[in-house]
């Protein structure tokens, strides 16, 4: 739980609501599978900078650096509304993910893994309950999506690196119709 309000010497006046839980099964030689789910909920006028973003939860779209996010590359994979939110007010995420041990020891690598994972996600604002999107019908007005990833994550020295299929996707520019406007 998260508050801030006028009396607590904030500009803003909101709270913000989060659970989460991953939980590990390994399956022997290092292999294991994390389930994992997420539910946000904010109330009042939070900055957009303490919302939910896009990019906290589809590997797809490049994570916050210092709170900012600049990407605007958003894969819409079931052709819903997901492609309009940024930052919002309610999220939902369950996800799953399966690593594989490549490498563990000492020096400047601890380890090497592959991973795969797969989620889903709901990403939304309390204003989009109050009326119908315009141009959605059906399915595709629930703004929701999944995500998808595999690659190497690098534990070393120096901190964690990753390789992935998700992060090479966020390096290329987006083209279509929002590109020429």
């Amino acid at each position: 739980v998260e508050l801030s309000n006028e009396i607590l010497g904030s500009s803003y006046n909101f709270s913000k609501f989060t659970l989460s839980h991953d939980t590990y099964f390994p399956l022997g030689k290092g292999h294991a599978i994390r389930a994992g789910g997420f539910l946000g909920l904010i109330m009042g006028n939070s900055p957009f900078f303490n919302q939910f973003f896009v990019g906290d939860f589809s590997a797809f779209v490049p994570s916050r650096v210092m709170e900012m996010n600049f990407s605007h590359l958003q894969p819409n994979l079931l052709n819903t509304s997901i492609k309009e939110m940024r930052y919002e007010d309610m999220a939902l995420s369950i996800d799953v993910e399966y690593s594989i041990p490549f490498y563990r020891g000492n020096g400047f690598f601890y380890q090497i893994k592959g991973f795969i994972g797969a989620g889903i996600f709901f990403l939304a604002s309390k204003d989009d309950f109050r009326y119908d999107r315009e141009g959605y019908s059906g399915f595709e007005q629930v703004p929701m999506d999944v995500t998808l990833d595999f690659g190497v994550r690098f534990d070393t020295e120096i901190g964690l690196f990753v390789v992935s299929l998700a992060n090479l996707i966020t390096l290329i520019p987006y083209v279509g119709d929002e590109a020429a406007e």
